[in-house]
């Protein structure tokens, strides 16, 4: 590739990277939220939490690789009678302990690459969203995933898109082209379908796209620093883009069930 061309490349990749970081702070230091978290934990229309129709009224649900226990609170709040958020970072923890206060999310440290430390068959429900795509064996993250699930559980999986124009382009021009720099592994959707299927799960619903691919996602972010708002009706532009172009997603959504 013509070197002129990989450098722009770089650097809409760099820019947009750091736009992200920015984005992160600024809902700090605009007094939107008190930890440094993305824009998009903080909107609360339907979209945002697609998988909370799935919480039925007593379930008990896992989240896996819960970071802050957004999606686990929400699940609280739609029924669930015990929400168990788990996370290896005991400094994630840590800043998740004040904001489940008063909900029925507990918090457990535990990596999602072990043995889970819950007996078979406990949990109705299960989130495993953006996470084994950071893992060096998926697979078995998944099987053990399955295995804490009771008969009929519902799993609500999110996972990014491997395959979309940008991420070729930048593959094309021997350049990082996975959507972050820890993951080991991004899809197509017959690869995430195979790998459900594997463990053992009935996809049930999918692949639903999340949101259209640009090297400016980052300055959407940075954008949501200052106002919500805006950030929301952007966001809303790029789901209805996705729609149309469902091969450009970010990344795929979809619900499976243990039979």
């Amino acid at each position: 590739m013509i070197p002129v061309i990989r450098l722009g490349l770089r650097l809409i990749q760099l820019s947009s990277n750091l736009a992200t970081l920015a984005a992160c702070r600024l809902v700090r230091w605009t007094g939107k939220s008190s930890e440094a978290i993305h824009p998009k934990h903080l909107v609360s229309d339907p979209w945002a939490a697609w998988y909370v129709s799935l919480v039925r009224p007593g379930d008990r649900v896992l989240d896996l690789g819960a970071g802050m226990a957004t999606h686990a609170m929400r699940c609280s709040r739609a029924g669930a009678v015990r929400v168990v958020a788990t996370d290896r970072s005991a400094h994630n923890l840590a800043k998740a302990r004040t904001l489940v206060a008063g909900t029925t999310v507990s918090l457990v440290r535990c990596d999602v690459t072990k043995t889970l430390p819950f007996r078979s068959e406990t949990f109705t429900g299960a989130l495993l969203l953006d996470i084994l795509e950071h893992l060096d064996d998926p697979q078995a993250a998944l099987r053990e995933c399955v295995r804490v699930l009771r008969p009929g559980a519902w799993l609500a999986v999110a996972l990014p898109n491997s395959e979309t124009t940008w991420k070729r382009r930048y593959r094309r021009a021997g350049l990082s082209w996975m959507s972050d720099r820890d993951h080991k592994h991004e899809y197509t959707w017959p690869e995430m379908a195979a790998l459900l299927e594997a463990a053992g799960l009935r996809v049930q619903s999918g692949p639903e796209p999340i949101i259209f691919d640009t090297p400016l996602k980052g300055w959407m972010d940075l954008i949501g620093g200052f106002s919500l708002g805006l950030y929301r009706r952007l966001t809303e532009c790029g789901m209805r883009a996705a729609a149309r172009r469902p091969q450009e997603t970010t990344g795929f959504r979809c619900v499976a069930t243990k039979p």
